[in-house]
């Protein structure tokens, strides 16, 4: 069974203030499992006016407040950073492909190359997914159901977590 994202708050969420400080907008999935099976455990994903930033728990307990940082991707003004949603839902078909068509694009290469693990969600106008490894994210924006603007994260952006090290 897929785990499903949903939307943090300041009240649930762990305390990310030291790692992002201005983050304006989060979604987390409890159970994330990696396609190289390297990490499973709650996965978090904050949008800041400037980037969008992935964590990850990085304690073998599984204390809450244990998440390091591994990803952050420049959206250079691109995506609503705070989105008016207090959930997060699964998108449509039409809106995934959307997003998902403009990165292939981007990529030159087949819809089936950027096709995620998991499903597209959505807060309001934004969308993001996860491809196989916690630090490769996509997000994109919609407008009037089309895509304007995406971002996708690498291999590249990936942050070492201070555990590995």
């Amino acid at each position: 069974m897929e785990s499903r994202f949903y939307a943090l708050n300041r009240f649930i969420a762990p305390d990310f203030s030291v790692l992002v400080p201005n983050w304006t907008f989060g979604a987390a999935m409890d159970r994330y499992r990696s396609e190289s099976c390297c990490y499973e455990g709650p996965l978090y994903l904050l949008l800041t006016p400037d980037d969008i930033a992935v964590l990850i728990n990085n304690s073998p307990e599984s204390n809450p407040n244990a998440v390091d940082l591994i990803c952050r991707c420049p959206h250079e003004g691109g995506i609503n950073y705070a989105p008016e949603a207090s959930t997060v839902r699964e998108a449509t078909f039409s809106e995934a492909m959307a997003g998902l068509a403009m990165l292939a694009r981007l990529r030159a290469c087949s819809i089936a190359e950027v096709l995620p693990r998991y499903s597209v969600w959505m807060a309001g106008d934004v969308g993001f997914c996860v491809h196989g490894e916690p630090h490769r994210v996509t997000a994109f924006q919609l407008q009037g159901g089309h895509c304007i603007h995406v971002v996708a994260s690498d291999d590249s952006k990936r942050i070492e977590p201070i555990a590995e090290q």
